[in-house]
């Protein structure tokens, strides 16, 4: 059993995003956690004295944005978490947070979630390995204020990073894990999505560093940029930013209340041929009804008839439903809806084994995976295979490799509060019914914003996969659609390289897409227009 301690201040609430990272080693029967609070009163950089006004301003701003935008800072006072939660734990009160007394602990691996220890511990000689997470953006060269210079620079997104201790140089230490996530148009916003959605890459590093110890497969030395607090003049402009995009957001309401003009308003193109060879100015969208949108669309041949299974989004109930038209002259006829529930579908992954028709949605408000079978296709579906009960999954994709190999590709959300775009999670099945599902050892393979989730079915071109997945950055969901060539896949082992980035530029007035489902008849793709 290996021991672990936490490190938190003793006068500080517990945030959500590390609660979660406490109770999964308490609930974790390889590790025994210590919780080591600390009484001193730290002074951070960036909280200079001189720089009163400043703070103060950034604080304030803090403030009204989650009042605004109606964040909920989820936190636990340490007091009541130390009575229930906490109570079958280790707990120790320190003063003096030297190496020396540290190492008294009899701790193999310290985790210091509030930045307490590096900057004050003689690193030399101490007896365990200590971890830190920071949050930024690697590509500016700073760090500050979580999620400020981000949007401020308006970055792609921001990047969370695991450090460990480097015993030979106290500047510099050993990064062991990276992950990034979108950024939002929000520092607070921004600040949230990037720290609940570090909680899996520490838990996904504390396997593998117990079944490995310090031999962690992609650490090598970094030395962390510099700490820099804006001034005056940039939270201005960052303010100014700020209250106009709130304005913009207003002005999109009152335009679609009084004028019926629809912000982010996702269509979707057919196209014949190749889409990797063919010219996308060429393609023109389905004609859609004003209250509704599509997307998420997959091509299917039935009898010999050309279907399209989409995500039909409606305004009004603010729900997704399963649609279908008919592929005829590059116009899409006979559209009707095919699966309605009382809570939100989307992703209508389709497909056909032995001699049967099944259709796997997107069912994660539901939280479980379904799976449909065609009782009287198109328009009649019984459910037949459910699993991940009471998990947040989506955009399902079955998968048969080269031997012949069975995979599930699915994204989780791991918690209410962390995003779902940026963990993909494989299955090896023995069957679509998948009565045994065995998770990927790498689980979640990617946490990676910009390339994990699923974007369509995977592609077989010429004895290679690619799977299409979305790139979620610049703020926008679906920003882009990357395709991605599969160099390895076994239980032990995932790797894909992106080979090539789509951006939603073959028409005017777009902003996003994200989806791709190429066939031996044509392919299908959807887009969003900023305003329709």
């Amino acid at each position: 059993m290996k021991k672990i301690g936490i490190l938190l201040e003793s006068n500080r609430p517990v945030l959500n995003w590390q609660h979660r990272i406490i109770l999964d080693v308490i609930t974790d029967k390889r590790f025994e956690l210590t919780l080591v609070l600390s009484n001193e009163k730290v002074k951070r950089k960036g909280s200079i004295k001189s720089f009163f006004i400043t703070e103060s301003l950034l604080r304030y701003q803090h403030y009204l944005e989650k009042k605004i935008l109606n964040i909920h800072s989820v936190h636990r006072g340490l007091e009541e978490l130390l009575k229930n939660d906490y109570k079958d734990c280790f707990v120790k009160y320190i003063k003096d947070s030297s190496s020396e007394y540290l190492s008294l602990l009899g701790i193999d691996l310290l985790i210091d979630l509030q930045h307490l220890t590096l900057h004050k511990i003689g690193l030399k000689g101490i007896s365990f390995v200590l971890w830190q997470v920071h949050f930024f953006d690697s590509t500016i060269d700073k760090r500050g204020p979580i999620g400020f210079w981000e949007v401020l620079k308006r970055q792609e997104g921001i990047g969370a990073f695991l450090y460990q201790n480097d015993s030979s140089d106290a500047s510099s230490g050993i990064k062991i894990a990276e992950s990034y996530f979108n950024r939002a148009w929000s520092m607070s916003e921004t600040k949230r999505i990037v720290q609940e959605g570090s909680v899996s890459m520490v838990v996904k590093a504390l396997d593998e560093w117990y079944e490995g110890g310090e031999q962690f497969k992609n650490a090598h030395k970094y030395y962390l940029p510099k700490n820099s607090f804006p001034n005056l003049r940039e939270i201005i402009l960052y303010s100014y930013k700020f209250y106009s995009r709130v304005f913009e957001k207003i002005l999109e309401k009152l335009k679609n209340r009084f004028f019926g003009i629809r912000p982010e308003k996702w269509s979707i193109f057919f196209g014949d041929g190749d889409f990797q060879n063919c010219s996308l100015k060429e393609l023109k969208p389905y004609t859609m009804p004003g209250d509704e949108f599509w997307a998420d669309p997959f091509l299917f041949r039935y009898q010999g008839i050309k279907y399209v299974f989409f995500e039909n989004y409606s305004y009004h109930s603010k729900k997704g439903k399963i649609s279908c038209g008919q592929v005829e002259d590059g116009k899409l006829v006979n559209v009707h809806d095919v699966l309605i529930k009382d809570y939100h579908l989307s992703f209508p992954f389709i497909f056909e084994e032995n001699g049967e028709v099944y259709i796997m949605p997107e069912s994660c408000e539901n939280k479980r995976l379904e799976i449909y079978k065609a009782t009287d296709f198109p328009t009649s579906w019984e459910l037949c295979t459910t699993a991940f009960e009471g998990e947040l999954v989506a955009d399902p994709v079955f998968h048969t490799d080269e031997k012949n190999q069975k995979w599930l590709f699915i994204n989780k959300q791991k918690d209410q509060s962390s995003p779902m775009n940026s963990e993909l999670h494989i299955y090896k099945i023995d069957s679509y019914e998948l009565r045994n599902l065995q998770p990927h050892n790498q689980n979640p393979v990617i946490i990676d914003a910009r390339i994990a989730r699923n974007g369509g079915k995977i592609i077989r071109s010429e004895n290679k996969f690619y799977r299409p997945s979305q790139r979620n950055v610049e703020g926008i969901y679906g920003r882009a659609l990357n395709i991605n060539l599969i160099k390895k896949l076994n239980m032990y082992e995932y790797e894909e390289q992106v080979v090539r980035i789509y951006y939603p530029n073959f028409t005017k007035n777009l902003m996003a897409m994200h989806h791709l489902h190429q066939t031996n008849f044509g392919f299908v793709i959807d887009a969003a227009y900023r305003s329709l």
